[in-house]
């Protein structure tokens, strides 16, 4: 292949040779989070493969920028670094917090986390903060194996 001249990264190496990095954030919680009414939402939001830190990182709840100054008790802290870490506190959590958490730096792809205050209620999910339905998927999937290596092995020794 050849260059006639230099006129831009286009020009020198073709799309196909170019390396992309898409720069992501995630929530370091998870996607699923439950806590008790009164105790302390803490989010954690981590910006990777990003050479260049964000300008800013937002969070929103249910789709609006959460505003710092309408509660006491809400704060951000955000460190910015070639690993930009925002960390979202809220105090004293109430059941209208419960809903979807999205953190958006300026520069990569978002993250979210759905959180549930609850007023009260013990469910089962409800284990260190964790959401359990995979262990459920694993007990049936456990059953099932065991159930066709048992299958198997009657009818290898008939």
């Amino acid at each position: 292949m050849k260059y006639q001249s230099f006129r831009g990264w286009d020009q020198i190496f073709p799309l196909n040779e170019r390396v992309k990095y898409v720069s992501k954030a995630i929530i370091k919680e998870g996607s699923i989070q439950y806590i008790k009414s009164g105790s302390t939402i803490n989010l954690t939001c981590i910006v990777l493969e990003n050479p260049v830190p964000p300008d800013y990182v937002f969070w929103y709840h249910n789709g609006h920028v959460i505003n710092y100054d309408t509660r006491e008790g809400i704060e951000v802290k955000t460190e910015k670094s070639p690993r930009t870490t925002s960390t979202l506190r809220i105090g004293k959590a109430r059941p209208e917090d419960s809903g979807n958490y999205s953190c958006v730096p300026s520069n990569a792809d978002p993250a979210e986390i759905g959180v549930h205050v609850l007023n009260g209620e013990n469910p089962a999910a409800m284990q260190h903060g964790k959401h359990t339905s995979s262990g459920t998927r694993f007990s049936t999937s456990t059953t099932l194996v065991t159930g066709v290596l048992c299958s198997v092995f009657l009818l290898v020794n008939r």
